[in-house]
């Protein structure tokens, strides 16, 4: 397999969003779309550059189909707004709620003439469409551009993955008897997220962030549950530590399921099932494969070997500006895998009252095969811990 990406922490040059641009404008071109309208936080950053918390005033960024997409802002942003994202046209509304005639919406209708044919995302809110002239027409034009990376996003994924496996190897390295799960998502918070400000002192905040610790025993069977912080490591039982990290903007993940001391038998015959699932969905891993005959293919297996009451989820999902996104790898998803996207394989087997049994990785996919941005062991041997 050829080496790994170098991982990027730069910010992305005008060239770059640009490109991004044009394949947006080209999708929009297909489906007629005079203007193409973005509130989510997400698809504005992967356009502009610009991240920031909506709270209660609107952020929108329009795009015509063939010239530059202006944003409009609260006055309160605009000069956050001019700096994180100094190539676009930033107009500003004075306030929320504002007077008549210094608002968003008369903003808005001076931008978008009434004759207009504007695509929307699905989940632009239905009070916010009022202020939208001409015909609507709901289309994920962002979020499908977004699915296939560049190669510079696949740098900053990359330097992303990189940062998970350090805060998975700091939970290892913490394991023992009786530590809390609130020391261990400090400490896993404390040394991924200084990781990142070090690497990226210019980071923004609202789009750094991680979510990570370990879910010990019986707790591992909810894996997007928080752990009371009271709970404390114990021996011979299964505990998954999971580090999703969004670094400047770009996410990836990195799980495993480990022991402190010699797994109870159960556990172990489990996790050499889960392992060999892993490995079912990493063969299958190449371009022009459909997501859901992976999902399907692993499940199955998991299913044949007995396991079908404990399987609570998919095999995967992508990665991007977030840790959840496009393709799905799940049973009734219509995406079919694409030389570089960027994915999970994850599947799991969860017991009541005694835990789950997981890993995951944060894998590019390849034209032949896929390349493992995360880098830490998944045998037994390395992720059973002395007691």
């Amino acid at each position: 397999m050829s080496t790994k990406p170098t991982p990027i922490t730069t910010p992305p040059d005008k060239a770059e969003l640009e490109r991004r641009l044009g394949k947006v404008q080209g999708l929009m071109k297909e489906r007629e779309l005079d203007f193409y309208l973005s509130f989510s936080v997400e698809n504005i950053y992967y356009l502009t550059c610009f991240g920031y918390i909506p709270w209660e005033r609107p952020f929108f960024l329009l795009i015509p189909q063939s010239s530059e997409p202006e944003m409009v802002v609260p006055l309160l942003e605009l000069s956050h707004a001019v700096e994180r994202s100094p190539y676009h046209k930033i107009h500003s509304y004075t306030e929320y709620p504002a007077p008549p005639g210094k608002g968003y919406g008369e903003l808005m209708a001076e931008l978008v003439p009434s004759g207009a044919r504007v695509g929307v995302e699905p989940t632009l809110p239905l009070g916010l469409k009022d202020c939208v002239r001409g015909s609507i027409v709901v289309s994920d034009v962002i979020d499908e551009t977004r699915v296939v990376k560049t190669e510079y996003e696949i740098g900053r994924i990359c330097y992303a993955a990189k940062i998970t496996s350090l805060g998975v190897k700091t939970a290892l390295d913490m394991s023992r008897e009786g530590v809390s799960a609130l020391a261990f998502q400090s400490g896993m918070s404390s040394a991924t997220m200084g990781a990142v400000y070090s690497d990226i002192p210019a980071a923004n905040p609202f789009l750094t962030k991680t979510f990570s610790g370990v879910w010990m025993g019986p707790r591992s069977i909810q894996p997007h549950a928080s752990t009371p912080p009271d709970e404390t490591m114990r021996k011979h039982i299964p505990n998954i530590t999971m580090c999703l990290v969004q670094a400047d903007g770009y996410g990836a993940e990195c799980e495993r399921t480990f022991f402190l001391g010699k797994p109870e038998p159960w556990a172990a015959e489990t996790f050499k099932v889960v392992v060999e699932a892993r490995e079912v969905g990493f063969s299958l891993i190449k371009e022009g494969v459909a997501c859901s005959e992976i999902d399907d293919k692993v499940l199955t297996y998991l299913e044949k070997k007995g396991y079908g009451e404990q399987i609570l989820h998919r095999t995967g999902h992508g990665f991007g500006i977030t840790v959840h996104e496009r393709p799905w790898l799940a049973r009734g998803s219509k995406d079919v895998l694409r030389e570089n996207m960027v994915i999970s394989i994850e599947p799991g087997l969860y017991f009541a009252g005694k835990g789950g049994l997981r890993h995951s990785d944060t894998i590019l996919v390849t034209k032949s095969g896929y390349k493992i941005l995360t880098e830490f062991p998944t045998d037994l041997e390395s992720l059973t811990l002395p007691d």
